[in-house]
């Protein structure tokens, strides 16, 4: 009776060991799929497949320009995808009352180098990603080929100012810049403009300048804001946070 107790609880051990090593054998093959389909994604030079492939809460920390401008330096410096290494990946998974979670990590070979990639999933949706290379460098961002994005961002924020709505034209701006620009600022401010300029009538974009200095790249847009009493200059600039254009800064000035 003994022995037979024995053999029993091995074979539970057994059980288990081979249950384990199933989980740990299909949890790489998701992670090595979920990466091999958003490599796909990059390598098509689309953007919107790529957006296709995020959570809606990862949509709130990128902007299809800057997506696609990160997508064409991945093209440019390191080349076609190769697939990922059969040594250096690893996935882990997990699952909670808020979803399936998929991360994976691991180096990952393309035509002209390595990268090692980190990505995350909840639910097969794609909630972060970093890929770190020596050729992609730090510098891969020169502007937005595309500004129209940011040109009718800082429009309506302009005409969101001028409606006087303080908690609307706050949300509009970058968190650093809400630290600096309190309600009770950003009204008296209001006041100052609006009152001598009158109501808006106009905004039209004027002109733009990309600018890269000390490691922040920045987007400076010109309006002409054409006012019931007087016409103004209205800049807006954006910093390159990320894979996001920020509003960090605004002016109005009487010509």
């Amino acid at each position: 009776m003994f022995k037979s107790c024995l053999m029993i609880v091995g074979g539970g051990v057994l059980l288990l060991i081979g249950g384990i090593a199933l989980f740990l054998f299909w949890a790489q093959k998701s992670g090595a799929e979920l990466q091999q389909k958003f490599f796909a994604a990059v390598e098509s030079g689309d953007a919107e497949r790529v957006i296709k492939l995020c959570d809606p809460a990862m949509l709130d920390e990128l902007d299809a320009p800057v997506l696609q401008a990160w997508m064409n330096a991945v093209q440019t410096k390191l080349g076609k995808f190769k697939g990922l290494s059969s040594s250096n990946f690893n996935t882990e998974m997990k699952s909670n009352d808020a979803g399936s979670f998929v991360n994976s990590k691991g180096t990952v070979h393309f035509e002209h180098g390595d990268a090692t990639s980190e990505l995350s999933f909840r639910n097969d949706l794609l909630t972060a990603f970093s890929i770190e290379s020596d050729k992609l460098g730090d510098d891969w961002f020169q502007g937005p080929s595309d500004t129209k994005l940011y040109r009718e961002r800082g429009e309506q924020f302009i005409k969101t100012f001028f409606s006087e709505n303080v908690a609307a034209t706050r949300a509009l701006m970058y968190e650093d810049l809400r630290k600096e620009v309190t309600e009770d600022s950003l009204r008296a401010l209001m006041t100052q403009i609006v009152e001598p300029t009158g109501s808006l009538k106009t905004t039209a974009f004027r002109e733009e300048k990309f600018m890269a200095e000390e490691g922040k790249q920045k987007l400076r847009i010109g309006y002409d804001v054409q006012g019931e009493k007087l016409r103004l200059l209205g800049t807006v600039t954006f910093q390159f946070i990320g894979l996001k254009g920020q509003l960090l800064g605004f002016n109005f000035e009487e010509e």
